[in-house]
Parts: C-alpha cells; sequence; structure tokens
C-alpha cells in the first residue's frame, strides 16, 4: 500500500523534480544547450520523469526496512552467562 502511494505521490512530486532540475541546469543554457530551452526541456525531461517516481520509492523503501515498530522495546543484547 505504501509504495503504490509512493508512486501516485510521484505524479505530483514531478512538478517539483523538475522545478529543481531546471534551477540547476538554467546557469548552463549558453553553454551547453545553445540558448535554446527547447533542447533544455529535452534535456530535462528523461531525468525528471525517473527521478519523480523513483525518489518517493526509494524513501519508502528505507522507511520500511529501518523503522522500528510502534510499542516494541529496543532490542537489548543477551548477558547469557556462560559456566
Amino acid at each position: 500500500m505504501l509504495r503504490s502511494t509512493a508512486l501516485v505521490f510521484g505524479i505530483a512530486f514531478n512538478r517539483v523534480v523538475v522545478l529543481v532540475l531546471v534551477l540547476i541546469a538554467l546557469p548552463q543554457i549558453d553553454t551547453r544547450f545553445g540558448g535554446d530551452a527547447q533542447a533544455l526541456t529535452l534535456a530535462i525531461s528523461p531525468a525528471a520523469g525517473f527521478l519523480s517516481w523513483i525518489v518517493p520509492l526509494l524513501a519508502v523503501e528505507w522507511w520500511l526496512a529501518y523503522r522500528r515498530p510502534r510499542g516494541s522495546a529496543p532490542a537489548r543484547p543477551r548477558t547469557d552467562a556462560v559456566s
């Protein structure tokens, strides 16, 4: 359920990723893209499409792997005495 929600949230997260990538690539528009905004858009679109679903999915996977379940005490090391 959480993974599906993360993938659906990726649609909205795409807007944020596009904005961040444009802000990163905008200073290079004259040198790298020859002043062509369409070339900038074509370069950013595949990366934004990929990152918009992989970043939320990785965040959910990390949260599922490293969260501590509610109501459980922290694990204590065993102190069995060996005689």
